[in-house]
């Protein structure tokens, strides 16, 4: 094979580039000790210095980038910009994870026309030696959710109006909840790596639930501890519950609730069992207009269907406004228990989390643009009867600010996701396992890492995505 088939693709953080030429400066830490009246030096060794690279690269319109080469230019430019440590494709000496050193120059000539040139230096980046400020990753976003079950609670309080109810009304919000619980155990029933016993007390749950709905429709603390309960018991399978408010006073419902919650809190769950459990309770949640529940009306498909309400009375805007009530406060709570399982699942790679990450925050997205359009709607006013979310929606977004934070804090140190290049004459998971970690046993890793694009272990054709350790 010669030199030229050696060569890789030259990318950072994943932006593909060009190579002109590369210079690198690699050798020890030596300090020289000169002393009066001595000939000779003493020549003192502290060590490994760290190796730097600087490239000279470029991005070119051509077919691959239509000709369009300012798109890729610019997201080049975004991954030099990012903070933090990224991997290099380096064409001569193969992956590094690096830090960019300084400012990357960027130079485009008019007579030269669809070419951008690139002088970059990077460094080779490890792990800090010295102590790092600890962050309780888990503890801030505990403390975001809590805040928004409590306002969700309180919030709930005052738009849930079942006094003087007709019989309909009520009739109306039973079924509701009827609903709820079946679309909710639909979706708990994905749930992996949960014993039988798990499912079967959270399902239990969900039951008693429906049941106690006959007796407390017209209380909305007790309805909102219903589904506070059934949110608790789907955490109980992995030891998430506990309150960082613990017995504190905080509002018409909440208080109620919370000066009963368990004080313990675990604090890792199994990657299967903690990534469907997220997923799980984002199917409650949804991410637009027909997704999760009681969004979707008459649509029984997620094993729950809400009739419409046609609004032509007070007493049809109070129970349509009454549903929504309820509706905005199950999702609430959902979201708020999904971030306390991300936080706490174990994760693979970096690649992992950040999926996980992406979905959570198009349903934190979806909440926060739902109730805004909502407030500003405000579809039963000419009945005098008022929706407002703004508490809510201040807590979702606090809710995404600290999520966003914790997790990128806890989890920044994880393996990251690289795609190796197969030869023309095409390889086995086997020889992909070995040749990067010297381990042939986690050739299934690699083979599931792939799927479903890689038909077989044996046979491999194609680019594959593994690991960066």
């Amino acid at each position: 094979m010669t030199w030229r088939a050696n060569l890789q693709f030259a990318s950072f953080r994943g932006v593909p580039f060009h190579v002109l030429s590369h210079e690198a400066s690699i050798g020890r830490r030596n300090v020289v000790h000169q002393y009066p009246f001595k000939d000779d030096p003493y020549i003192e060794d502290l060590g490994l210095d760290t190796d730097e690279f600087t490239i000279e690269g470029y991005v070119i319109a051509n077919e691959e980038n239509d000709y369009d080469y300012f798109s890729q230019r610019n997201n080049l430019i975004t991954a030099l910009k990012q903070a933090g440590p990224g991997a290099l494709k380096h064409p001569y000496l193969g992956e590094k994870y690096v830090s960019l050193v300084g400012k990357a120059r960027i130079r485009e000539m008019f007579n030269e026309g669809g070419i951008a040139r690139f002088t970059m230096t990077f460094m080779v980046t490890s792990d800090a030696i010295f102590p790092k400020e600890s962050i309780d990753t888990s503890g801030a976003v505990d403390k975001a959710s809590e805040k928004l079950i409590d306002t969700a609670l309180d919030s709930f309080y005052e738009q849930y109006d079942m006094e003087d109810a007709p019989a309909f009304s009520l009739a109306g919000m039973i079924d509701d909840f009827d609903s709820y619980v079946s679309f909710a155990k639909n979706k708990v029933s994905a749930m992996r790596n949960a014993s039988g016993s798990s499912l079967s007390y959270v399902k239990s749950t969900f039951d008693d639930a429906r049941e106690v709905m006959l007796e407390v429709v017209r209380y909305p603390c007790q309805v909102g501890a219903l589904v506070f309960d059934c949110v608790d018991s789907i955490l109980e399978v992995a030891n998430i519950v506990g309150s960082g408010y613990l017995g504190q006073i905080l509002g018409q419902c909440s208080g109620q609730i919370i000066s009963s919650r368990l004080s313990s809190i675990g604090d890792k769950v199994n990657e299967t069992l903690g990534q469907s459990m997220v997923l799980s309770m984002l199917g409650i949640v949804g991410v637009n207009d027909v997704t999760g529940f009681g969004t979707a009306f008459n649509a029984s498909s997620g094993g729950g269907s809400l009739t419409t309400i046609n609004v032509s009375t007070h007493s049809t805007a109070r129970q349509a406004a009454n549903r929504l009530a309820f509706i905005n406060m199950t999702k609430a709570m959902y979201l708020a228990g999904s971030v306390r399982a991300a936080i706490r699942s174990e994760y693979r790679s970096l690649s992992d989390v950040e999926k996980i990450k992406a979905q959570i925050i198009n349903s934190i997205d979806y909440m926060i643009e739902k109730l805004g359009d909502e407030s500003a709607s405000d579809p039963y006013k000419n009945y005098g009867i008022y929706v407002d979310n703004r508490n809510i929606y201040s807590d979702i977004e606090n809710l995404r600010s600290e999520f966003a934070k914790a997790i990128k804090q806890k989890f920044i140190n994880l393996p990251y996701e690289v795609e190796e290049e197969i030869s023309p004459e095409g390889t086995t998971i086997l020889h992909l396992a070995y040749g990067k970690y010297l381990d042939i046993s986690r050739d299934e890793e690699v083979f599931k890492r792939n799927q479903p694009t890689l038909k077989h272990p044996g046979f491999v054709l194609d680019n594959v995505r593994m690991l960066s350790e």
